[in-house]
């Protein structure tokens, strides 16, 4: 982060390795969440800070990387949600409001699940992105979710639910959010 600031990172992502990439915040002060977000880079030989885009004010929670310039990665607070294309970071979205993204996970360019569940702070709904608009997802089981993983497209795994944080397991089979059973 930016010099005499203490850095911390939250999530992880690799696509190969001489490509990974470590995200998370910056403050003086500590803290679970910062005024500023920290990106670095490992190129195979050394790690080297990233830019980050103008105005993001809040460190990064979570990020997925379908490849290596296809890189997404949400802001734990303020509603950033940011995109690597291979050469710059970017505001693929800014949502406004009250509180926190949670989660992310991404296929592919145009296969992109954004999780803000419940929360501490009350969360910023689950989103989805298709290649060229961002959706909110306003009904069903998709509602509440926090923390998602995609094995493909058409397999989603994600923890939420509507009733409480964290209350459920739930799939996505390519068309619809579904309860998963917990029954063993």
């Amino acid at each position: 982060g930016p010099a005499g600031d203490s850095s911390f990172y939250r999530p992880v992502v690799a696509t190969g390795v001489n490509n990974a990439w470590a995200l998370g915040g910056a403050n003086g002060t500590g803290g679970n969440d910062t005024p500023n977000a920290a990106i670095a880079h490992w190129n195979g030989t050394a790690w080297k800070v990233s830019g980050v885009p103008a105005g993001v004010n809040s460190s990064i929670i979570a990020a997925s990387a379908p490849a290596a310039n296809d890189i997404w990665a949400v802001t734990f607070q303020n509603g950033w949600i940011l995109h690597y294309n291979g050469h710059e970071w970017t505001v693929a979205k800014h949502v406004t409001g009250q509180g926190e993204f949670t989660g992310i996970t991404a296929t592919s360019a145009s296969n992109v699940w954004v999780f803000g569940g419940g929360g501490f702070e009350g969360g910023l709904g689950t989103w989805h992105f298709d290649g060229a608009k961002w959706t909110q997802v306003t009904s069903g089981q998709a509602v509440g979710l926090e923390f998602g993983n995609a094995l493909s497209a058409k397999d989603i795994w994600a923890v939420g639910g509507t009733q409480s944080p964290q209350s459920a397991i739930e799939r996505f089979n390519g068309t619809s959010w579904q309860l998963a059973s917990t029954k063993g």
